[in-house]
């Protein structure tokens, strides 16, 4: 179902009056296109095997919940065209973090702010937006067919920064490249080194079919990936390689994405380091689902090593399988699945989970 269109506040503001618009109000502006967004994505934790305080991720961000209900997505938001090329996209939510002994974040932030603008083949786009990098973290939760990342694409893929994206598309090959504060606030900068990144893709099929998994396709669509990024932070830099891989074939969807990242700590007394030597760490990730009819079946596996020289509980593999049913023309889907995480090494800790999930999007 196509989103309706919005007009200028003015009209707008008739509207809500009861008022209908005449003259120069009652036409719309040239390229003037506005379209609200919002989603919301509800998790219920049916059974969990780990409930100990303890335990909870306060910061290895493993898919452990307790039992019982939370908001993990809010959001709402506009994006459109403002004329002659220029588009926007603006986005303001909350999110709720996995389960964990210290208070959850709850306030309501901006998610995306960014201003581009188009020509031909060539784009350029500024403000709050997601780093060129992973093709699951670029894909919008709301396409997820868990509606969440695996473990690997949480601990070694960028999220969103503040920065300026150019990028250009030629047939099937995209480039993207961006220079991004790396301080992951859009307030401010607190150091005075960037986060640098790059994406060169090719695909096959049409606009955004490289994007998701669920649907059935009538032709091949291929989709390959290589991207890096290098961050200089206050105290670390980290340089992170990457590529990933899409396939589908009618009812099939095969995703495959890995991760090489390298964190060294760096000289400085304005702040303690995150590690205190350099510090590889490497996650690969495969799902295969199938779509049929209004359901979508997949399994995802994902292993994380966080430390490529140590054996400890960070290194960890998870595997995810479900089903998830596309309703009301894909604005309403609920889900149900099953989550297996096995430490590694060191003490294994029992944390298996079943959840289910609604989201509704418009």
């Amino acid at each position: 179902m196509p989103r309706p269109r919005l007009l200028s506040p003015p009209v707008l503001a008739l509207g809500l009056l009861g008022v209908a618009p005449t003259g120069a109000l009652a036409e719309e502006p040239a390229g003037l296109s506005i379209t609200p967004t919002a989603l919301l994505q509800v998790w219920a934790v049916a059974w969990d095997q780990d409930q100990d305080p303890q335990a909870d991720p306060a910061g290895y961000g493993d898919p452990e919940d307790d039992p019982g209900f939370k908001i993990r997505r809010a959001r709402i938001g506009a994006e459109g065209e403002l004329g002659e090329g220029v588009f926007f996209d603006v986005e303001f939510g909350a999110s709720s973090p996995y389960d964990a002994w210290t208070e959850a974040d709850s306030d309501i932030r901006l998610v995306d702010g960014s201003l581009g603008w188009r020509h031909a083949a060539f784009e350029l786009v500024v403000g709050q937006q997601k780093v060129p990098y992973s093709r699951e973290q670029l894909i919008s939760s709301g396409e997820l067919v868990y509606t969440e990342r695996a473990v690997t694409t949480h601990h070694l893929a960028p999220g969103r920064e503040t920065g300026l994206v150019a990028a250009y598309g030629w047939k099937g090959l995209h480039l993207r490249a961006g220079v991004f504060n790396g301080s992951g606030s859009f307030l401010g900068d607190d150091n005075a080194g960037v986060l640098g990144a790059g994406r060169l893709s090719y695909s096959t099929g049409e606009a955004g079919e490289d994007m998701q998994t669920w649907g059935q396709v009538d032709h091949l669509v291929l989709s390959a990936a290589a991207n890096g990024y290098y961050n200089a932070d206050l105290s670390t830099s980290t340089l992170g390689l990457g590529g990933d891989l899409l396939l589908r074939v009618s009812g099939l969807a095969l995703l495959l994405e890995g991760h090489s990242v390298d964190i060294q700590p760096t000289a400085t007394d304005v702040a303690p380091s995150d590690v205190m030597d350099g510090t590889p760490r490497v996650g690969l990730t495969g799902q295969v689902g199938y779509s049929l009819g209004a359901f979508e079946n997949a399994v995802r596996v994902a292993w994380f090593d966080d430390d490529t020289g140590a054996a400890d509980n960070g290194d960890i593999w998870e595997l995810y399988g479900g089903t998830t049913a596309h309703l009301l023309e894909d604005q309403l889907r609920l889900g149900l699945g099953y989550v297996h995480r096995h430490e590694l090494a060191g003490q294994t800790l029992p944390n298996d989970t079943i959840r289910l999930w609604a989201q509704a999007r418009y």
